[in-house]
């Protein structure tokens, strides 16, 4: 018998007719098509894909029907490549691949289907081994993101060539997305990408309302007055608490939020909050949030010379080809990626930027340690010729400044710079960076005056040191007393770039007033913990530092325990601190208290 050719919305009615959860898919070769019948499983083949540019970090948006698909078909369902590139070797010259040095999970791909009256019920993706000496993680997410838990996950293994199926039968949405972990930041850990198959079924009429999920995240990382963009923003509600099996429906348009789109992000939103979405049907309320990151603007100095202590607060600082000033971003988890900077412009020496550009400096190891905002910290690798290392734990730099220019050294004397090739900041045998320090405020570095008085330096400290026996104590009931006064002054006298300087500041006992006070403060928070929380103090870490009770950093051993505390005051008594500034804050306080 003649075969006749089917077109690709003839298989989907075929398919609708022979039943709901049967597999279909994209076929690439149309003599395929003609062999497919409406229940059986058949793939769309991606390596017949052309167009794929030499590592592209964003190949975009593409509808299965453009002419770098072959064949072309009929507009069902389109394929976003957030990471790709094609090389020109091994797997790479065969299969489209998917790649990126890093440490954390990157979306990768993301699959729209776009029927209307089907949803996706399972998935199948066949991956292929790249490199068989490192070997990178994938996970398969329903919905747009990957700000969900993943529904499967595979690790790739086995000599390259080797196929890997990624595969799931819970999607029960329009959308799945792929995510992407190098786990290591040395080498690009590609992997070809062969094929996807996708079950389709009927989607259902919605049932009674359970609850509601954030599928689509808009931008939310801002700086104080910078506007809210709703773009991107997407909620799904479901009539069943598995999502896998319930029925949904998009009701973006329906939910009620605090933020309205354009709404000007005040020093009052700093750090962050997180974010109520509200959605009424037949009067069952349902609630969901999402967080939302506000970063203070502040104001850094270049450094012309060596300190006696480079612990701080800085931004890391080269120069691209076009000569734009670029600043390292210490909010990515993994800097070393292509733009992983922002663009500043300096005046007079002096740089106004957002604090998510902002890395702390402190004594490590004989060296330093340079942690970003993101909570990783970077060093060059051990053996590797150039690269950076990206790491959860602490890495020895060695810093020194000449004229402005500074050189960070890693473990292999390789130096940090700005390579103008690959646009991110990467370790070198060569190459020199610019660190302009964070410009402390008068009424921060007041206030931590007022905590060093308060505590181990003034007329009447809380800490009593007795430098003819070097003993340090104190009354467990006067410190919560001291240390619930210290938090209202933090709470009221503070502007919240101001509080930022302390939540995000590094402890020293041989840096400022400020780096000073937060060495006492890590260390007797740690110590006392919850101890300290009494009346309207509700948290004894009242400066959002992370302190985990029982922790110990700087001088670990230095604290007692009961109702005495050998803290740092003997360091911190050995200088002359001046006490004005906390005076001043004390007789404030006793007036409001009167």
């Amino acid at each position: 018998m003649k075969k006749a050719k089917m077109t690709f919305m003839a298989i989907l009615t075929s398919f609708a007719m022979a039943g709901a959860g049967a597999a279909i898919a994209f076929v690439a070769n149309p003599a395929a098509i003609v062999e497919t019948k409406a229940d059986d499983a058949a793939e769309y083949d991606l390596t017949k894909i052309s167009g794929f540019s030499t590592w592209t970090t964003a190949y975009g948006d593409h509808s299965l029907t453009q002419a770098s698909f072959s064949p072309a078909v009929a507009t069902a369902a389109s394929l976003d490549f957030k990471i790709t590139n094609k090389q020109s070797k091994d797997v790479g010259s065969t299969y489209p691949c998917i790649g990126a040095k890093t440490t954390d999970e990157m979306e990768c791909l993301r699959f729209t289907l776009g029927v209307e009256g089907k949803k996706i019920s399972s998935v199948s993706i066949t991956f292929v081994t790249r490199y068989y000496s490192t070997y990178p993680s994938l996970y398969l997410h329903k919905g747009a993101g990957i700000a969900s838990t993943a529904v499967s996950s595979i690790n790739m293994s086995g000599d390259a060539g080797n196929e890997v199926e990624l595969s799931a039968s819970n999607i029960n949405d329009t959308i799945f997305t792929v995510g992407y972990n190098a786990n290591q930041n040395s080498k690009n850990g590609a992997v070809g990408i062969k094929s996807i198959v996708i079950g389709l079924a009927d989607a259902e009429a919605f049932g009674t309302l359970d609850h509601i999920r954030v599928t689509s995240l808009p931008n939310t990382t801002y700086h104080v007055g910078e506007a809210y963009d709703a773009t991107g923003f997407a909620v799904t509600a479901y009539d069943g608490e598995n999502e896998a099996t319930a029925n949904f429906k998009d009701v973006t348009a329906s939910v009620v939020q605090t933020l309205e789109n354009g709404y000007l992000f005040k020093d009052t939103d700093v750090p962050g909050f997180d974010e109520t979405v509200q959605y009424t049907e037949s009067e069952k309320v349902v609630e969901t949030s999402y967080h939302v990151s506000v970063y203070a603007l502040a104001q850094y100095r270049l450094v012309t010379s060596a300190p006696d202590n480079w612990a701080g607060n800085y931004l890391i600082v080269g120069e691209n080809a076009d000569k734009d000033v670029c600043a390292m971003n210490g909010a990515l988890t993994n800097p070393d990626v292509e733009a992983g900077y922002k663009v500043v412009n300096p005046a007079d020496g002096i740089i106004e930027t957002g604090q998510e550009l902002q890395w702390t400096i402190a004594a490590y190891d004989d060296g330093y340690s340079i942690q970003g905002k993101s909570g990783k910290y970077i060093g060059s690798l051990t053996s590797a010729s150039n690269g950076m290392l990206v790491s959860a734990e602490a890495l020895k730099n060695t810093i020194s400044c000449s004229a402005g220019d500074s050189e960070i050294v890693g473990t292999n004397e390789y130096k940090l710079t700005f390579n103008t090739l690959g646009n991110r900041f990467r370790y070198y045998a060569n190459g020199t960076v610019q660190l302009y320090k964070l410009i402390e405020s008068d009424a921060a570095d007041t206030y931590a005056q007022s905590f060093l008085a308060t505590l181990s330096t003034g007329e009447s400290p809380v800490c009593q040191y007795d430098s003819s026996t070097g003993a340090v104590t104190t009354d467990l009931a006067a410190l919560k007393a001291a240390w619930a006064s210290l938090a209202e002054q933090y709470d009221t006298a503070l502007t919240p770039a101001e509080k930022e300087q302390f939540r995000l500041g590094a402890a020293s006992v041989e840096g400022s007033n400020i780096q000073k006070a937060l060495a006492l403060y890590d260390h007797i928070a740690s110590a006392y913990g919850e101890k300290l929380e009494s009346g309207s103090l509700a948290n004894f870490d009242f400066m959002n530092r992370g302190i985990v009770s029982g922790t110990l950093g700087i001088g670990a051993g230095v604290l007692g325990g009961n109702n005495t505390a050998v803290v740092l005051v003997a360091l911190f008594s050995a200088a002359a601190i001046a006490v004005a500034g906390g005076i001043l804050f004390a007789k404030k306080h006793k007036k409001k208290a009167e």
